[in-house]
């Protein structure tokens, strides 16, 4: 079911939070030290750490984020293709419950 993002208004409120970007410097990190952590992936890094949210405005990406639901159980995803509003809106087949947002 696809979900406003704004349910998840101060759902962390007080928490440290820890934005993970996809990229090479994750090889310098040891993936345990996101171990109970409020995490948020961008992209395909769920790949690689495991993350209780995960961003995507890529389209193409959204099959593959599917995969990693157990990683990242949480989608929120762009409403648009690639978060700009004067593209076309994503075709989302997605069984799972989604977050989504507009730019």
């Amino acid at each position: 079911m696809r979900l406003p993002h704004t349910q998840l208004k101060n759902k962390h409120k007080g928490e440290d939070a820890y934005i993970i970007g996809s990229g090479a410097s994750l090889d310098y990190y040891d993936k345990s030290f996101f171990d109970n952590k409020l995490t948020i992936g961008v992209n395909r890094v769920s790949k690689f750490v495991k993350c209780q949210y995960n961003v995507h405005k890529d389209e193409r990406g959204f099959v593959e984020a599917v995969k990693y639901l157990e990683e990242s159980p949480t989608l929120i995803i762009s409403e648009h293709q690639f978060g700009f509003l004067r593209q076309p809106k994503n075709k989302l087949n997605i069984e799972h419950d989604y977050y989504y947002f507009t730019h």
